[in-house]
């Protein structure tokens, strides 16, 4: 659910958006380093401007916790 944890993190979220990712996602903070992100060249923002940088909003989502803080 890209369009809903870009909402959450847009809202400051960002434990509610790691918990989003996670549903779908066991391993977000690899994916957000080592994805080479098809879903970006997809994205039809690339018919305006540029594409939504999934990779690194996920990848940001991540590093705002501790591994420790989440469980």
């Amino acid at each position: 659910d890209v369009q809903g944890y870009i909402a959450l993190i847009r809202e400051g979220k960002f434990k509610e958006a790691y918990e989003l990712i996670r549903r779908t996602n066991p391993l977000p903070a690899v994916c957000g380093r080592v994805c080479y992100h098809p879903c970006e060249e997809e994205c039809k923002r690339n018919h305006l401007d540029d594409p939504l940088a999934v990779r690194a909003l996920k990848r940001f989502v991540c590093d705002q916790f501790d591994s420790n803080e989440l469980e």
